[in-house]
């Protein structure tokens, strides 16, 4: 949910998402601003980078990932990928039957996480598709609890209910809790988000450089105006009026963009942000910017190419515990 729309241009134009639940085949296109590789050494560039990605049958995806072959697309790690920044970034396919589906593709996926020596995984858009075309006024959300009303709660005992085999079912839940906690940090170990901090640059260098175009989206090529007219660059500020691209993110209508909720949510879970909504108090030094291939760049307020627009407000599922229901609205 944008403040003000997009301009559609033959640099800034939407992309429909998936509607159907199917296996896709051959090679997608992914499109992002994150890193040359997994690992945390590699430089970062500053052009945006293209790459086929081999996907993988769900079946397969059920075994390599997360054990949901309904909620991920995968990929097969022979070849490219994505990495570290390219989150909430789009996979798009061709001929893929859907009905939505136009002549730049059709959204498929979202850019989601990686799992160490497994590959990447992306938010399939179809099981999501209720939710993303949902378009609820911004009135409705006036009465919703908190997030922490939602997923806590603190359960009052009388000193009648303390019996043995009371305690003896309350030590027992504490065991479980006790490895599904030891287990959840293994996990996360291995599991990890694929957005990047921007307080991990410490120069500023404006315009690509193209002595030093390195691919981002792992075995990339570098993107050209246009090529992905649909892509957007979530921009957070980094020094004075320099922003950098800390997500990505797609254009599904004039003021509204799709991208992954561990983008915004994971470090913004707070009282002051109600369940499945952020708001525009929260967001006021992030731009949606489509329309540039760079992702370090100087705000303009301009619409020459580079349409940077302030974000009202960021909508994503109540049930989001990473990686579960990683998609976001914005």
């Amino acid at each position: 949910y944008l403040c003000t729309p997009f301009i559609y241009t033959d640099y800034v134009a939407p992309i429909p998402i998936a509607s159907k639940e199917m296996d896709y085949n051959g090679t997608c296109l992914a499109s992002g601003y994150g890193r040359t590789s997994h690992t945390e050494k590699d430089a970062i560039s500053n052009i945006l980078l293209l790459a086929h990605l081999e996907l993988d049958k769900r079946a397969a995806c059920s075994i390599s990932q997360l054990g949901d072959n309904d909620s991920f697309v995968c990929i097969n790690i022979q070849g490219s990928d994505v990495a570290k920044g390219d989150s909430g970034g789009p996979l798009v396919c061709k001929n893929t039957g859907d009905p939505n589906e136009k002549e730049n593709g059709v959204l498929v996926g979202v850019v989601s996480g990686h799992i160490r020596e497994r590959g990447s995984f992306f938010s399939r858009v179809s099981k999501y598709y209720d939710f993303v075309t949902d378009d609820p006024a911004l009135d409705s959300f006036s009465n919703i609890p908190s997030y922490t009303s939602l997923h806590s709660s603190s359960p009052s005992y009388s000193l009648d209910t303390f019996n043995s085999i009371t305690i003896y079912f309350m030590l027992l839940k504490c065991l479980f809790c006790i490895v599904l906690y030891i287990t959840e940090c293994f996990t996360l170990n291995e599991t990890s988000t694929n957005s990047v901090n921007t307080s991990e640059t410490n120069t500023v260098t404006l315009g690509p450089n193209k002595d030093a175009w390195v691919p981002r989206v792992i075995n990339g090529v570098p993107a050209k105006s246009g090529d992905v007219p649909y892509q957007v660059s979530l921009k957070k500020q980094l020094e004075g009026d320099i922003y950098m691209s800390f997500c990505g993110g797609a254009i599904i209508k004039e003021k509204k963009v799709l991208s992954a909720a561990h983008c915004f949510v994971e470090n913004m879970l707070s009282n002051t942000s109600q369940a499945g909504i952020i708001y525009e108090n929260l967001l006021e030094d992030k731009y949606a910017v489509a329309g540039s291939i760079l992702s370090k760049d100087k705000y303009t307020a301009n619409n020459d190419q580079a349409q940077w627009r302030t974000l009202e407000r960021v909508r994503y599922p109540e049930e989001f515990k990473f990686p579960n229901y990683d998609i976001a609205v914005i």
